[in-house]
């Protein structure tokens, strides 16, 4: 094994070493959360210098109050998937409703650990 092989995989599997932990932390918070429906409220687009921020607010129920919850997103990804009174899943935790995963992070914390899976798979074809 040559000095750059072994510098990307280093890389490569302190990459993975993140992933996994970021996508081990998201399942931990979910086995004390529950599942909830939210509704997208408003949607709104701040620009600060040269960043643009996208704010989603959702309405939910819980325990007979309703609470809303916002969503900070730089990137515009779900820009189209997120839409304006239409409901999605959420999580909350049922003893303090100020955690909690919004829809997005909901739907996309399994791509951590595709990714790794992917990576790992990766640095096993650079030793063929």
């Amino acid at each position: 094994m040559n000095k750059d092989l072994a510098i990307i995989l280093t890389i490569i599997y302190l990459i993975v070493i993140y992933l996994m932990y970021k996508y081990y932390n998201y399942v931990k918070k979910i086995k004390n959360m529950k599942e909830v429906k939210a509704t997208c409220s408003d949607v709104i687009v701040r620009r600060t210098y040269n960043k643009k921020y996208y704010m989603y607010f959702y309405k939910l129920k819980y325990q007979k109050e309703e609470e809303i919850i916002t969503d900070k997103l730089r990137l515009p990804i779900f820009q189209k998937y997120i839409k304006i009174n239409k409901e999605y899943l959420m999580m909350v935790n049922p003893k303090n409703t100020n955690e909690y995963l919004t829809p997005i992070e909901y739907k996309t914390y399994k791509y951590y650990l595709y990714i790794s899976i992917f990576l790992i798979i990766l640095s096993i074809l650079f030793f063929f």
